[in-house]
């Protein structure tokens, strides 16, 4: 529940910083997120954070060019 949260929390403040143009921000949040699938590689909140990281990394990787 609170692991939850923490992800919810994590992609508001990733919107936020991409919306400022603060791409290194961005890619700190990113970073967090993946030590929290660290914690939960095998049950359905890691499948989320790992398709959410997936996702980040596009869209970073987009605005890096």
């Amino acid at each position: 529940m609170i692991d939850e949260l923490i992800l919810k929390n994590l992609s508001n403040k990733f919107t936020r910083e991409l919306a400022k143009g603060d791409l290194e921000e961005a890619e700190k949040v990113v970073k967090r997120l993946e030590d929290l699938y660290q914690q939960h590689t095998h049950d359905s909140l890691g499948t989320m954070i790992y398709f959410t990281v997936r996702g980040m990394r596009t869209i970073l990787k987009g605005r890096q060019k």
